[in-house]
């Protein structure tokens, strides 16, 4: 953040920059002495250059200790939404009633409503695709990539 903002009244500073501040802790935040230009609104470089290598370290830093991987949250709902997309995935194309069994073995506990709206959740975030041959509707998921 620009340093001439570091202690405003302002709605950024007192609102999601203390917020950051407070839950994670004052070293996640950098306030830095760039200038802006009046007219382009564009950082002077000049005014930037001296405190460049702080700024990369600062960056470094924190990308340095975010997590390669987030954990598995077990949460009821997300595990249901991972076992839609995972046997979707799986099978490449699967029918309504092979999907149905697939989750009623995994998961007997999953109410239909409760699958029908992950499944339309998916469909509307285009994870997953819905084609429809004869008298079937085949979903099929739209990334090759193993969830």
């Amino acid at each position: 953040m620009q340093e001439r903002f570091a202690n405003d009244e302002s709605f950024i500073r007192l609102g999601p920059i203390e917020n950051i501040i407070q839950n994670q802790g004052r070293d996640f935040v950098g306030f830095y002495p760039w200038r802006v230009n009046d007219v382009s609104y564009r950082i002077s470089v000049r005014s930037i250059s001296p405190h460049y290598q702080a700024v990369v370290e600062f960056i470094n830093n924190h990308l340095d200790r975010v997590p390669a991987s987030s954990p598995f949250h077990r949460t009821k709902e997300l595990i249901l939404f991972f076992l839609i997309y995972w046997i979707i995935n799986i099978l490449v194309a699967v029918s309504s009633s092979v999907r149905k069994d697939c989750i009623s073995t995994l998961l007997p506990e999953a109410h239909p409503d409760d699958i029908s709206n992950k499944l339309y959740s998916l469909m509307i975030a285009k994870w997953i695709k819905k084609y429809s041959y004869s008298h079937k509707d085949y979903y099929y998921a739209l990334f090759d990539n193993d969830p």
